[in-house]
């Protein structure tokens, strides 16, 4: 049995025991409450509190840490800033489907004709090129493909924009497929758009166009 006093401030410890006749050397052993960190040096290798490597095709993490202050098993936690890159290299995004209106099916809305990535608040990229990365479209899923590892948070920004595309009915044979002797029609119209505003006042907005007809 053993009793006596521990200093945390200064890490001293005065210990009593007893049953002991003579001098004999003593253990004194402990489990720290506290954080060992390390981190992916973004080369395969870690740093920090730890030392071993990241095997980023296969996902897996060989560590050991540098300090032997542990006589108990203990948790330890590793996580990852990347949640959609494979390798630190490739990024993948899926963006959401075009879609029609369920009531209006000539209002389209369309994603991704314009796609953008930020590190922070600086352009790396988009469709038309970039000096950090590229990036390329195939349906909705977007591929994000850099020359070096990325150890920070990447940001994707797409476009989104709303349509009205119709077919007018016009019968070509009330203008004899003919106008100004030329083998088609020119029909002048006009398309008009309505809006209701937040105050229920009303904006209207007309806007000339004009429609070729061909005989078919």
């Amino acid at each position: 049995a053993c009793s006596g006093t521990i200093d945390y401030s200064t890490g001293t410890v005065n210990i009593s025991v007893s049953g002991i006749a003579s001098p004999s050397d003593m253990n004194v052993s402990y489990v720290i409450d506290g954080v060992m960190a390390c981190s992916d040096d973004g080369a395969g290798g870690l740093s920090g509190d730890c030392s071993g490597s990241v095997d980023y095709s296969l996902g897996t993490v060989t560590y050991e840490f540098t300090r032997n202050a542990l006589s108990t098993p203990v948790d330890v936690s590793i996580s990852y800033l990347y949640t959609s890159g494979s390798d630190g290299l490739n990024f993948y995004y899926t963006l959401p489907s075009d879609f029609s209106d369920p009531l209006y099916p000539q209002l389209k809305t369309v994603f991704g004709e314009e796609i953008r990535i930020f590190g922070g608040t600086a352009l790396m990229c988009d469709l038309t090129g970039g000096t950090e990365c590229t990036v390329t479209r195939n349906g909705t899923l977007v591929h994000v493909q850099f020359s070096s590892v990325q150890n920070s948070q990447l940001e994707i920004e797409y476009s989104r924009r709303t349509y009205y595309d119709f077919n007018p009915a016009i019968d070509a044979n009330d203008y004899n497929h003919l106008w100004n002797g030329r083998s088609y029609a020119v029909v002048n119209g006009s398309v008009e758009v309505t809006v209701e505003l937040e105050d229920r006042s009303v904006l209207s907005v007309s806007v000339p166009v004009t429609f070729s007809v061909t005989g078919q």
